[in-house]
């Protein structure tokens, strides 16, 4: 019997970029040693998979910010790689600044009326040359959000101001400024259940990883608009005996979603694809 083909690194390095469109250097630290997955923290998976379902279901939420983008489609707007890492999360945006402010999060002062705008628990950890470093404290997780522009960290601190100025206005104006604290508040302990696995975890954590892959086809010539999947709605169960549901619109078919996974070590274990049967119809 002959083995599976030999792939060099390098080959495995373009294919990879192929798919998530991430800079080079951040290839290299993502790859998993050859034929295993990524190996990634549960906490990272867990926060991971809120993440998606906050960013491809549309309709409010409430975490959304009180004025601006909601959280469904911010990475839509503003989000353009993902990079699948071991120990972090990784995303590319448009404007860093932009998708920072809108995710950094505050809480209304009236302990009567229990309200965060913005993802609990998430802290601004530095400014950087490549954009932000934050901190999730539930789950222990640094989240980067990098950008095109090469700014001075100083810089990078000034345009998050007037960013959150802007977009943020109300929460400055009216709310506490959470992400500003060494630990998380009383109000955010709340949410501290949302953190745990569940039994879509694995599955939705590895969504989170290629949803630019997920959007948009990446083999589609021209990248016509046609290819993107619209009408995103993610339905998880709580049980493990009740599958989770996820539908779209167009875009890719759920055997080549499989296939990206695979090819990224991202395969989740226990997860299957069933096609699903054409609905009959009656006739007339």
């Amino acid at each position: 019997m002959h083995g599976a083909p030999h792939v060099s690194d390098r080959r495995r390095r373009a294919d990879r970029r192929h798919l998530t469109h991430e800079p080079a250097r951040l290839v290299a630290a993502g790859l998993p040693p050859r034929g295993q997955t990524i190996a990634m923290p549960t906490s990272q998976k867990s926060l991971q998979s809120v993440l998606i379902r906050l960013f491809a279901n549309r309709g409010g939420h409430a975490w959304d910010p009180l004025q601006g983008r909601d959280l469904a489609g911010l990475f839509d707007y503003y989000g353009t790689w993902v990079s699948p890492q071991p120990d972090r999360i990784i995303m590319g945006s448009t404007v860093a600044h932009r998708m920072c402010a809108y995710l950094l999060p505050y809480t209304d002062r009236d302990e009567q009326r229990p309200h965060c705008a913005g993802i609990p628990g998430l802290r601004l950890d530095s400014c950087t040359t490549f954009g932000y470093r934050l901190i999730h404290l539930p789950t222990a997780t640094t989240v980067e959000i990098h950008d095109d522009s090469r700014w001075s960290p100083r810089s990078r601190e000034q345009i998050l101001a007037v960013e959150r100025s802007m977009h943020r206005g109300d929460e400055e104006r009216s709310y506490r400024p959470v992400w500003r604290e060494p630990a998380l508040t009383a109000l955010e302990r709340r949410w501290a259940t949302v953190w745990q696995p569940q039994p879509h975890t694995e599955i939705t954590s590895a969504l989170f990883c290629i949803q630019p892959v997920f959007l948009h086809d990446p083999t589609a010539p021209g990248h016509s608009s046609e290819h993107w999947a619209r009408h995103l709605q993610l339905a998880c169960s709580p049980s493990a005996e009740t599958p989770s549901v996820l539908t779209w619109c167009s875009g890719l078919r759920p055997s080549q979603i499989a296939g990206h996974l695979e090819a990224l070590g991202l395969a989740a274990p226990g997860s299957t694809h069933t096609p699903m049967r054409p609905a009959r119809t009656t006739p007339p």
